[in-house]
């Protein structure tokens, strides 16, 4: 089976809700990104680094795709997420009847108390994103 298969096959047995046991939080990312699912595309957010890991490990994300020529790669996001606790990533599953499977992720967000360090960290990671929320109690950032 080759790499796009194989991709195809997991993310398949993701939106079918036939995830491995130790991939539990798969199943509640698909659950709530359900509600935003159209076009083959299903939208999630608040998806904590552990569960981020947990999908490139077991091959449902790239660490080298990005949204676009100006956002982070997942593997960057990976880094910053784990230079800066609390940050969540967003972005978007296309599912695998599409020629184009894959998750993507497309932003970041914290909410709640964060070191002030936070803020010029996250606006120097930010160069080229399409949207920004840099206040106390809530970052945000998305390409």
């Amino acid at each position: 089976m080759n790499i796009r298969d194989d991709l195809i096959s997991k993310t398949a047995k993701w939106f079918a809700h036939e995830t491995p046991d130790n991939i539990k939080s798969l199943d509640e990312l698909y659950c709530a990104a359900r509600p935003n699912y159209g076009g083959g595309i299903a939208l999630f957010a608040f998806l904590p680094l552990d569960t981020l890991t947990t999908l490139i490990k077991e091959g449902f994300a790239d660490e080298n795709v990005q949204q676009n020529w100006t956002a982070p790669t997942t593997r960057q996001f990976v880094q910053f997420m784990t230079q800066h606790p609390g940050f969540t990533a967003s972005g978007y599953v296309v599912e695998e009847a599409r020629e184009d499977c894959r998750v993507t992720i497309t932003g970041l967000d914290i909410r709640g108390d964060h070191p002030a360090s936070y803020i010029e960290a996250l606006r120097r990671f930010a160069k080229g994103a399409t949207m920004s929320v840099f206040v106390q109690g809530k970052l945000s950032v998305s390409w």
